[in-house]
């Protein structure tokens, strides 16, 4: 099944062919989490992470379906 994926700030990296934020599809297997897709990108475990599915917040432990939107950042800390 075919999902879009954007990385933003310092994630981008880890979709090197693509603009910081700019949508990558990809396949996945059925039953596939974001936890799957980030260890697929090669995103590290140890980068806190916001992530959302479709526009609304999730976790690394959330399944994906066919057509989903995952936009993930890093945490960001400024004042």
């Amino acid at each position: 099944m075919k999902i879009e994926v954007r990385l933003f700030a310092s994630l981008g990296a880890y979709l090197p062919d693509h603009k910081i934020g700019d949508p990558s599809f990809i396949e996945v297997k059925p039953e596939a989490t974001v936890g799957h897709i980030l260890a697929r990108l090669k995103v590290p475990t140890d980068i806190p992470k916001m992530i959302f599915i479709n526009g609304r917040r999730g976790s690394a432990e959330n399944m994906v379906y066919e057509g989903d939107r995952l936009g993930i950042f890093p945490l960001i800390a400024g004042g």
